[in-house]
């Protein structure tokens, strides 16, 4: 038996050693780790940037509909009718006809 052990220990120590294969494999691996977990970093870090932008966008969003919602009213008060009809005889100096006649061709 206790040659057949110190056969066994000849044969491992000719034959060649794997381990280097093995080290540059880890190597790797462990390198391809740490790079997707500075991407996944760097990729939230831009997602949150990208919140930040989309927060100030919105409210500059709400503030411009609030300014053409003011400037239709203002519109709606220009346009209606006796502001029309005062602006037409003081300013213009026009008068509604007595009678409004069909001209026919």
């Amino acid at each position: 038996m206790a040659r057949a052990k110190s056969a066994k220990r000849k044969q491992r120590k000719n034959q060649p050693h794997v381990h280097g294969g093995w080290y540059v494999a880890m190597g790797l691996l462990f390198g391809a780790i740490g790079f997707s977990g500075l991407t996944a970093v760097e990729n939230a870090n831009q997602m949150r940037g990208l919140y930040e932008t989309s927060g100030t966008v919105q409210l500059e969003n709400d503030g411009q509909l609030a300014e053409f919602s003011r400037l239709r009213l203002e519109v709606g008060a220009l346009t209606s009718l006796p502001k029309i009809e005062r602006i037409a005889r003081d300013e213009l100096d026009m008068e509604f006809p007595e009678t409004i006649e069909q001209v026919l061709d």
